[in-house]
């Protein structure tokens, strides 16, 4: 008779509104933390490409909201003024300038530099015949030729170095602004007889005939480190927690990327983002990125000297006015003890 008992009493509470209490209902998760971060179809964007595709983003609680620019020196002023929160681009003065007077910007993360040996994802590139044919030797054959560059970027740099080494000036040779994207057309339209170049665009006109690769940078500006991740005040001041996962989830995809190399996965991932045959990915030579994401000081003092010779930086800046390091070393201790 006990059961009966039990059952009418739940019924009378049930009817009261007094029903026994259920098991709660799961926790939603909380929704990612967006983070507007420039984007461009360059290799050097690999690994932001591999760890937001892996979702080591997703692991932090970070979503990307990728920012398209054709030239990453336009979003400097977003980064600013809030509008942008992170910057992948190369180093410039325009770069250190708004270091120097912003003072809510900071470079966090060293991106893309050069191999000591081993291809070369950054070079020199001349069109084909002047090179086979041996009018292009060496620096000082650079006379009177037309030479592609951009002022506010790390490749104007290079080409200075390389007149210096042949005792040329800009004002011996014709010199023009051409976007690392339309070179190839350049190139193609016999507009240009020498520029900079880096991946995949360099391939691009390799495999064309167009142009053939002459000098690797290194031999040029040996050590030069050229990608720079920054932040804006967003993650520098107001969220530094956000920040620093940003970092260690970019950093893992970094250390994933050196280890693995072109697996057929990686491959898939860039030739998507890129928008490239997965076979014309794999024939590039994807850049060197330092696995720590340390800043190499000597690269940078180097850079700053010429940038201050030529006038386009007022002085130095210290180390420590340029790089905010409590991120990448928050971001390896982290890494270092999940391996």
């Amino acid at each position: 008779m006990r059961r009966p008992k039990l059952l009418l009493v739940a019924v009378a509470l049930a009817a009261c509104g007094l029903a026994a209490p259920s098991s709660p209902a799961p926790a939603k998760a909380p929704k990612p933390k967006k983070l507007r971060v420039t984007v461009l179809d360059t290799l050097s964007h690999a690994p932001l490409y591999i760890a937001e595709e892996e979702g080591f983003f997703a692991d932090e609680g970070l979503a990307i909201d990728g920012l398209t620019f054709r030239d990453t020196a336009a979003a400097l002023p977003g980064l600013a003024a809030g509008d942008i929160d992170v910057y992948l681009g190369t180093i410039g003065p325009n770069v250190l300038n708004l270091i120097a007077r912003a003072g809510n910007v900071k470079l966090v993360v060293a991106r893309s530099g050069q191999r000591p040996e081993g291809c070369a994802a950054y070079a020199i590139v001349a069109k084909r015949e002047l090179v086979e044919s041996g009018r292009l030797k060496r620096p000082a054959d650079l006379r009177g030729l037309r030479i592609g560059t951009e002022r506010t970027s790390a490749n104007f740099y290079v080409i200075s170095a390389l007149l210096e080494a042949g005792g040329l000036t800009l004002d011996d040779v014709e010199a023009s602004n051409v976007p690392p994207r339309l070179k190839p057309e350049a190139f193609e339209r016999d507009l240009l007889d020498v520029s900079t170049s880096s991946e995949p665009w360099m391939t691009r006109m390799v495999e064309s005939g167009s142009a053939a690769v002459w000098l690797p940078t290194r031999d040029i500006v040996p050590g030069f480190q050229y990608g720079v991740m920054l932040f804006g005040p967003r993650l520098l001041e107001d969220d530094r927690e956000s920040g620093r996962r940003f970092v260690t989830a970019y950093l893992r995809g970094v250390r994933q990327y050196a280890r693995d190399g072109k697996t057929d996965r990686h491959v898939a991932i860039v030739a998507q983002r890129l928008r490239l045959d997965a076979d014309f990915v794999r024939r590039t030579c994807w850049p060197y990125h330092p696995p720590d994401g340390h800043v190499d000081r000597d690269s940078l003092d180097r850079y700053q000297t010429w940038a201050v010779k030529a006038g386009f930086l007022d002085r130095k800046l210290a180390a420590d006015e340029v790089w905010d390091r409590s991120f990448v070393d928050h971001a390896n201790a982290v890494l270092d003890r999940r391996e």
